[in-house]
């Protein structure tokens, strides 16, 4: 699933702390969002009720973060690395 022993751990140690609230993700630091939250939500919508044959990827039945990264860039002109998008 793309995630190293230590991140699975954290995440262990987490929800043996704080139950299924110790999963939840809090808001990261770091650059902000290049997208309006008009734009966000029309991605949410996207990603979430069209594969992304639907949109235009050529044989492609799951998002994956690539895909997504490219999605962006073609729709509003933001290039987002894998790690920018997740």
């Amino acid at each position: 699933m793309g995630r190293d022993e230590h991140t699975v751990s954290h995440y262990v140690k987490n929800y043996c702390h704080n139950g299924i609230q110790g999963l939840v993700s809090k808001k990261q630091s770091g650059r902000p969002s290049r997208l309006t939250d008009e734009q966000e939500a029309e991605l949410v919508q996207i990603v979430a009720y069209h594969t992304p044959e639907e949109v235009g990827f050529k044989s492609r039945a799951n998002w994956t973060l690539a895909i997504v990264c490219d999605l962006i860039l073609r729709e509003w002109g933001y290039g987002y690395t894998q790690k920018g998008v997740a």
